[in-house]
């Protein structure tokens, strides 16, 4: 598969032909945003910054999910990280708040942190 020898050329720094060979991959399957977010990290590689958000931007417009493509956008953009808005919670700290079991006499087991965080992005 292209994309596999576009791996290989990345993983020895070779982006000239990692490139070659993600951009063959491209024109097979235009639509695959794996690809596209691919060929962003290679153009980042190269300090091509202006063709990485591109590649970047239609990679999270194939696959919205793609949080690595989201993250390496807001980087490249300057932008704060969305889930760093959030606030963070010292595990060590909730599990030496000595929690004992004769405080749940009827529980066998105790939630410490049920943390769920929902970003809804707007495109």
């Amino acid at each position: 598969r292209y994309t596999d020898i576009s791996n290989k050329y990345y993983d020895q720094q070779d982006y000239a032909h990692a490139l070659e060979w993600q951009q063959k991959a491209a024109a097979l399957a235009p639509y695959e945003g794996a690809i596209h977010h691919k060929m962003g990290l290679i153009f980042d590689a190269q300090g091509n910054k202006t063709e990485a958000e591109k590649e970047l931007r239609k990679a999270i417009g194939f696959n919205p999910n793609n949080y690595e493509a989201r993250k390496k956008l807001a980087m490249l953009t300057n932008k704060k990280e969305w889930f760093s808005n959030f606030k963070t919670e010292n595990i060590d700290t909730l599990l030496n708040n000595n929690i004992q079991q004769s405080d749940y006499p009827n529980d066998n087991s105790v939630y410490l942190l049920k943390n769920v965080q929902q970003i809804v992005y707007p495109e």
